[in-house]
Formats: structure tokens, sequence, C-alpha cells
């Protein structure tokens, strides 16, 4: 009677190993399987939510630059009727850019090459001055690239700024054109604060999902 208890433990105890031998490989597949699809959907809702971002910048920057066309469209009677040294046609062209706002306080700057400010609305008494040494906080001259940037035929230019109200330095999105026979060149630039402000929240909506 011992000895069929016996067998009947060793059988059942390998019956168990057996089982374990069995069923734990495909306990680690099954946990692999789930860690992986939760990596490959956070790793999918990272990069959808890094290219959404892209996409909203990309959505900002395409509308600096209408901005910008749309100011020098607006100036172009003056400046395609005037010559290369008229005086009275760039003070009215610069009045009707001076004038110009977009988003708030957002506005349209002009400098000449050799650095000049001609219109700067939010700091009208910089009009007139030199800034050709203006160094944004990282050190870049920034004057000094909207022209060069302007020179070579317009386009973008990304450098940090401070934010208003926070006074924190955060990137700032300008879109350069030219004027040659003036040796003017326009702009306009615009934070995408918001659009981070707006990932973040996204993010975290995300990881909350992920979560739950």
């Amino acid at each position: 009677m011992a000895t069929s208890e016996k067998r009947s433990r060793w059988a059942l105890g390998l019956q168990t190993k057996v089982l374990m031998l069995v069923l734990l490989p495909l306990l680690l597949v099954t946990v692999v399987l789930v860690c992986f699809e939760a990596y490959s959907n956070a790793k999918d809702t990272r990069e959808a939510l890094a290219e959404q971002r892209e996409l909203l910048i990309e959505g900002r920057r395409a509308a600096v630059r209408d901005i910008v066309q749309m100011a020098t469209t607006a100036i172009a009677p003056i400046y395609e009727n005037a010559g290369a040294n008229d005086r009275e046609a760039k003070e009215r062209a610069a009045e009707m850019l001076r004038s110009m706002r977009f988003e708030g306080e957002n506005y349209i700057f002009v400098y000449e090459y050799d650095g000049t400010n001609i219109v700067l609305p939010h700091s009208p008494e910089r009009e007139g001055q030199n800034l050709r040494d203006l160094q944004a906080p990282d050190g870049t001259y920034i004057v000094r690239d909207f022209i060069r940037v302007g020179q070579d035929g317009g386009g973008f230019y990304e450098y940090p700024w401070e934010y208003p109200g926070t006074n924190e330095s955060e990137p700032k999105h300008s879109y350069i054109d030219r004027l040659e026979k003036w040796g003017w060149i326009v702009g306009a630039g615009v934070y995408v604060t918001d659009v981070d402000e707006a990932m973040a929240e996204l993010e975290a909506a995300a990881a909350a999902d992920l979560r739950n």
C-alpha cells in the first residue's frame, strides 16, 4: 500500500513537472507578448504624438509665411512704382507694415541689409537704430541671420527668444522675405509654446489610457 502511494505521488509529481515544463514556456511567451504589445502601443502612441506635434508646428510656420507674403503683397503697388531711393514710398510702405497685427500682438518687422531697423512695432524706440549686434539668449546674432536668410532668397529661421509674460526663453519661428530694390528684409515670427502645451496634455491623456 505504501509502495502504491509512493508511486502515485511520484507519478503526480512527474505529471506536475511535465505540466510545468509545458506551461512555463507558454506563460513566459504570453508575458513577453503582452509586454511587447504594451511597448508597441506606447511606441506607436509616442510616434503618433511626435508626428502630430510636427504637423502642428508646420501649420504655424506655414501661417507665418502666409502673413509675411500677404504683407509684401499689400505694399507691392507702392514698392513696384517706387525707385530704389524713394524715401516717401518707403515711409508709406513702412507705415502700412507697422499697422499690421496677427494672432493678437504678433507683428511684422523690417530691417535694412546693414541691420538698421525700419519697422519694430513692439519697440518703436528702436526704429532707426542699427540692431546688427542684437543677440538671442543663446548668443546668436539674430538680425545678422535674418539678413543672411533674406539675402539668400528668404525662408524660415528658428531661434530662442523671451516669451511675453514669462521672460522665459522659448523657440520662435520666423519667416523672412526680401525687397531687393530697397535692400529690406521683411519678416514675422510666432512661438510654438501653445503647441507644446497642447501636446503635453495629449501625452498625459495617452499615458493614462495606456495604464488603464
